[in-house]
């Protein structure tokens, strides 16, 4: 037994307040009196790192896994890794983390074997490889509930899970464990706090809780382990969480065909929040002009790797670039991209989506709701009166929120070596490297008009060979003059072979509304209010295409609901991606012909 002190990092932050934990009951089996911690145990050793909250998840999931019989043992520096890019804690060089932010960051990325990314120590920065990616997908967590601070939970999880992951408040008495009169080592109590820190709880007896650290099988406890004291435990426990493991099952995460599109696991409420590891391979964020580098759907560089890795071993005849409109959420956006990604690949097309985080969607409603009672005051009950009302009334909330989105746009592919250039060159690189033609389409939903637009030009300067298949947008939230200047230039030079843009009708602009409350389409909001210039012409809009001159062009103009046998059956200005109809003429363009597997209501309904 060693006494002196790890020279490890307590930087182990409390979990945040977050009303969506779902919280362990125990079951009515009786407990057992004590629970010894399992004999040769796996011991980590964290070295000179804060990363705790990797180690002791890693030392967690490797117990669960010697429950199955099976040797397995996992990164705990991808587990940290990925911890520290969910927590997304302020500051360039901050080293903490949460028991929640691991646990999200496994279940968000997986974790790979530690084999395959051995832990040493002052390693520097953990770099995503594809084998890292891909050999992590077989890793990944099933269910897992928080603890709350009670002592009879804390002994049915050990007896039910048979570890628990935990994080404390320490103090000096853990850096000097001892034995006491059975020969048992301790952690001898203490009241002032030097740090939080992160381990797994592997049994219990009359007197505390087994504490399984990662400071080395030599350097602390015996051979790693001691007691810690339930007078202790009541004063500093902080967090603690019970994990289960999931099957492996890494072929739906890549892609591949599930046996029944109506089934439970494609609705809604089957995925609430999608994994990142579920569309790991068909999407980059980016934020401000830039990768998007922490958060549940991080990216950098290195993520983009793991896509050209990807594309060079995916069997496809079509790339598509899909912008989603910067209003949604990356939440909303994740769960068009699950929910597209295997119709698209059952048709050899592989989807790669842009996902620009502006969220500004809820601040608009948020606009326009603020200023309802004042507009009804204003203008009575007469809608027209009441939607020029909030017009005027959110005009300089709105347009700053609206430069805002189009700077998020425009941003990333303002230079030849900014991000957005870079993510074109590995996108558009690996395509053009393969052994075959990849034909390269486009598809943009309303504020995704706007950021098509500057890639575009920035693609066509990079790729001088560069032709674009098909382009679509719909419901484009671009103005006709930004039309003009990215997209005819190509649509002459037929650097754009096929343009169709899918709107709705101008009887339909005036039936839509925004939150509730603005009695017309986004569009007419935009139009009348966001944009510098009052009533400004907008591509989207059906009232303003006949100013647009697009004689000569390959230009196709789709109204919903406009024939019998309809090309598009949008309502709403966001409803064009959850359309079947919308969707599946726009494959049917990609592909030149009849798709194999088709869009349903089932799989577009997010």
């Amino acid at each position: 037994m060693s006494n002196h002190p790890p020279k490890a990092s307590l930087n182990v932050i409390p979990d945040a307040p977050d009303l969506r934990d779902r919280y362990y009951q125990p079951s009515l089996s009786p407990l057992r009196d004590e629970l010894p911690p399992p004999q040769d145990l796996y011991i980590l050793d964290q070295g000179n790192e804060g990363a705790c909250t990797g180690f002791g998840l890693a030392a967690t999931i490797n117990l669960l896994y010697r429950f199955q019989n099976k040797s397995l043992k996992v990164s705990p520096w991808m587990l940290y890794t990925m911890a520290r890019l969910y927590d997304e804690w302020p500051g360039e060089d901050y080293e903490g983390s949460s028991c929640r932010g691991a646990i999200k960051g496994w279940q968000n990325s997986g974790v790979c074997l530690e084999d395959v990314a051995p832990y040493e120590p002052e390693q520097g920065g953990f770099v995503i490889t594809p084998e890292i990616s891909a050999n992590a997908k077989n890793q990944t967590i099933g269910a897992y509930y928080r603890l709350r601070p009670d002592i009879t939970d804390f002994h049915a999880a050990i007896n039910e899970a048979g570890v628990i992951y935990a994080s404390a408040k320490v103090h000096k008495g853990w850096y000097v464990t001892t034995s006491d009169a059975d020969g048992e080592s301790y952690i001898p109590p203490g009241d002032a706090v030097v740090g939080g820190h992160a381990f797994a709880i592997v049994g219990y007896n009359r007197k505390g809780f087994w504490i399984q650290n990662s400071w080395g099988e030599e350097g602390w406890g015996d051979r790693g382990l001691a007691l810690w004291l339930y007078s202790d435990w009541a004063k500093h426990v902080m967090d603690a969480w019970v994990v289960q493991m999931a099957l492996p099952t890494p072929d739906i995460f890549s892609g591949g065909s599930l046996p029944n599109r109506n089934s439970v696991a494609n609705r809604p409420e089957f995925f609430r929040t999608v994994a990142r590891h579920e569309i790991e391979h068909h999407f980059v964020h980016i934020d401000d002009g830039s990768y998007h580098p922490s958060g549940r759907y991080w990216s950098n560089g290195n993520h983009m790797a793991v896509i050209q890795q990807e594309l060079e071993s995916r069997e496809f005849d079509h790339l598509l670039i899909y912008a989603h409109g910067g209003l949604n959420s990356t939440k909303a956006s994740a769960k068009r991209i699950k929910a597209m990604k295997n119709t698209f690949l059952d048709n050899g097309i592989y989807p790669f989506h842009i996902m620009y985080d502006t969220g500004l969607l809820e601040e608009l409603k948020d606009v326009v709701l603020g200023k309802r009672d004042a507009a009804e005051k204003i203008a009575g009950v007469i809608t027209d009166w009441i939607d020029r009302r909030i017009e005027n009334l959110t005009r300089r909330p709105g347009r700053a929120l609206w430069r805002e989105m189009k700077y998020g746009a425009e941003t990333p592919f303002d230079t030849a070596d900014s991000d957005g250039s870079d993510i074109l060159r590995r996108i558009l690189g690996a395509a053009f490297g393969l052994d075959r033609e990849i034909k390269i389409h486009i598809v943009g939903h309303s504020t995704g008009a706007i950021l098509h637009a500057y890639l575009l030009t920035r693609a066509l300067e990079l790729f001088p060979e560069l032709t674009i298949s098909t382009c679509s947008l719909l419901a484009p939230a671009a103005t006709n003059e930004l039309f003009d200047a990215h997209y005819r230039e190509p649509l002459s030079d037929k650097r754009i072979k096929d343009m169709c843009i899918y709107n709705l009708t101008e009887q339909q602009e005036l039936d839509d509304h925004v939150a509730g409350v603005y009695r017309k389409s986004l569009l007419y909001l935009v139009s009348r209010a966001f944009e510098d210039k009052p009533i400004t012409p907008l591509l989207g809009m059906q009232k303003y295409n006949k100013a647009l001159d697009t004689e000569g062009l390959p230009v196709d103009f789709v109204y919903s609901k406009h024939s019998k046998r309809p090309r598009s059956s949008s309502d709403s200005h966001g409803g064009f991606d959850n359309d079947p109809h919308t969707m599946n003429d726009v494959l049917k363009r990609v592909l030149g012909k009849k798709p194999r597997a088709e869009f349903t209501k089932e799989n577009l309904s997010y």
